[in-house]
């Protein structure tokens, strides 16, 4: 019922468009411009306001240097930090010792590696909106399943 009412409205929008004079179109485009240019003035002013405090904020942070990662699982090789032992002395967060064995990743295709790795105006493209590609199709396939 609700798409209905917004076609309609939708509709009814269109014809007092369609009536309406070059006078009364651009003072309909003038205010909506001033609107837009509000909200964006004050949203940008907000923002401002929020990054002044934000920067007043002072944060002493210690540097800890954790060392080179010289511990290494007796499975799967994976190298750890001295401290990352569990209670039995064991690594185990990674292969939960030899129980979780990975098969080897399989080639890239061609065209994935074309994408990633060349300069041409695809591949600078794909890599400036790859965020939004992954989104759109882990959306897609959670709809599939």
């Amino acid at each position: 019922m609700n798409s209905l009412r917004t076609f309609e409205y939708n509709l009814r929008r269109r014809e007092q468009r369609a009536k309406e004079s070059l006078d009364e179109r651009f003072q309909r485009r003038s205010a909506r411009i001033a609107a837009d240019r509000l909200r964006r003035v004050r949203a940008r002013s907000e923002q401002q306001i929020a990054n002044r405090v934000n920067s007043q904020v002072e944060t002493n942070v210690s540097e800890y240097d954790c060392g080179m990662m010289t511990e290494i699982c007796n499975f799967c090789q994976a190298l750890y930090w001295r401290n990352e032992l569990n209670s039995s002395n064991k690594y185990t967060k990674c292969c939960h010792d030899g129980k979780v064995r990975l098969p080897n990743l399989a080639e890239t295709p061609d065209l994935s590696k074309e994408l990633f790795t060349n300069n041409s105006l695809e591949a600078r493209n794909y890599q400036q909106h790859i965020r939004e590609y992954n989104a759109a199709l882990a959306f897609v396939s959670m709809r599939l399943k």
